[in-house]
């Protein structure tokens, strides 16, 4: 497993190596999980959004705030984020360690199925995508009770992303759109709020703010040349969102 990045702020200080056990050596610990995004793919892990996120907590509250982030570029579902918690006794600790919880996974959930398909594919992918998303509202609340369990009173914050623009493009001309959209996005969306909701987890919807009413592409301005990941100032401003939405008081 990649081994967390552990920042110790006011004045942050990164490290690539991992500690042994709890990375909290802090009055407060930010912990970040998920997929390439928190991972910082395409700016590096020191402009990843979780570490980010922790600068600004650590400028607002005028204290030591540690984070460790434990987001990696592979592939992983939700489901195997559960039991890489439940599996990696460093994670599991930093996780029962943690003061705030910031994550943005889940269309490694979905992609397989549409990113690799096509329009004649449908009939198939529609039996696919309604199983998969029966599974990942399961792995959703496990995912979550998981982490209450571990840190019941911890400030945990998911992102609810908007739509990849290679699904509509691919897609939205040649198949039933509506349908297209409903199963292999806004199923997977409700299903992320509806858990959430239960379990006291803070939704931060970031559509709107990177990518904007009616738009399926990220914005120019906080986009990377791939069109899927984010720029030094997406990672920014998504650290922003993220702080914006926590309701932790300065």
């Amino acid at each position: 497993m990649q081994r967390p990045v552990t920042v110790c702020a006011i004045v942050l200080i990164v490290s690539a190596a991992g500690a042994c056990g709890s990375s909290r050596a802090t009055p407060m610990l930010v912990v970040g999980f998920g997929d390439s995004t928190p991972a910082g793919f395409g700016v590096g892990s020191a402009l990843a959004f979780p570490v980010l996120y922790g600068e600004l907590l650590a400028d607002d509250l005028g204290t030591e705030v540690g984070v460790a982030n434990h987001a990696t570029g592979e592939t992983r579902t939700v489901a195997e984020w559960v039991s890489l918690i439940t599996e990696d006794e460093h994670l599991e600790e930093d996780v029962r360690s943690a003061d705030v919880v910031v994550m943005w996974m889940g269309w490694h959930d979905i992609l397989p199925i549409v990113y690799f398909g096509s329009a004649a594919d449908w009939p198939a992918m529609q039996s696919q995508l309604i199983t998969k998303n029966a599974e990942i509202a399961i792995a959703w609340n496990e995912l979550f009770e998981t982490i209450r369990e571990l840190t019941p009173d911890a400030t945990v914050l998911v992102a609810v992303t908007g739509l990849v623009g290679a699904v509509s493009e691919r897609f939205g001309s040649e198949i039933s759109w509506p349908e297209m959209e409903r199963l292999a996005y806004l199923d997977w969306r409700d299903s992320l709020i509806d858990a959430a909701h239960t379990h006291d987890v803070i939704v931060v919807p970031t559509w709107n703010d990177l990518q904007g009413e009616g738009r399926e592409d990220l914005h120019p301005e906080f986009s990377s040349c791939d069109g899927l990941h984010f720029n030094e100032a997406g990672q920014h401003h998504l650290a922003g969102l993220f702080r914006r939405y926590d309701g932790i008081i300065e």
